[in-house]
């Protein structure tokens, strides 16, 4: 197998994880239209735990391939893009699936949320709340998984501030 660039790395690892994001998120929604709770607006949180469970291992895997350090631009890059490839998808997925198949559950969501909703529309506002909640998403866990150099910094300015005030007998 040839070496990646960055470019290429960043590229398929973005693609791969937002794609088994995206089928994820598509499994949890079948699998909540089948028991019966798509309807339950208050599940829609778990679609933030699916995205964060699909941007913290793209951003691992991204950092332990990345030769030599990984920005922490390029970590919130990593999850922006993976959100964006994930939430496109699942609002092409909603799209085709209110359009289509289920348009009784369209009915059903223009009689709760109100009559100008249609396939388009609810296909457009998945994908608004969805890339912002995956950035914000994104924008805190680098918070929490960034790679930071003040540690190192910081020890060697504690060795040096040591060596210089330390008592030593004469």
């Amino acid at each position: 197998m040839k070496k990646l660039n960055k470019v290429e790395l960043i590229e398929r690892t973005c693609i791969r994880f937002g794609l088994l994001t995206a089928g994820t998120l598509v499994a949890f929604f079948l699998l909540m239209r089948v028991v019966g709770l798509a309807e339950n607006v208050e599940l829609r949180f778990m679609n933030l735990l699916i995205m964060m469970t699909g941007i913290v291992p793209a951003y691992k895997y991204l950092r332990k391939n990345w030769p030599g350090r990984l920005g922490y631009l390029r970590g919130l890059s990593c999850g922006t893009f993976t959100t964006v490839i994930a939430v496109i998808c699942f609002a092409l997925f909603m799209f085709v699936y209110l359009k289509f198949p289920d348009p009784a559950f369209m009915q059903m969501l223009i009689a709760e949320h109100g009559r100008n909703l249609n396939p388009y529309t609810s296909g457009l506002a998945l994908f608004i709340e969805g890339t912002f909640s995956g950035i914000i998403i994104s924008f805190g866990l680098m918070q929490y998984l960034k790679e930071s150099i003040l540690p190192s910094v910081n020890e060697e300015k504690d060795e040096v501030m040591l060596a210089k005030f330390s008592f030593q007998p004469r």
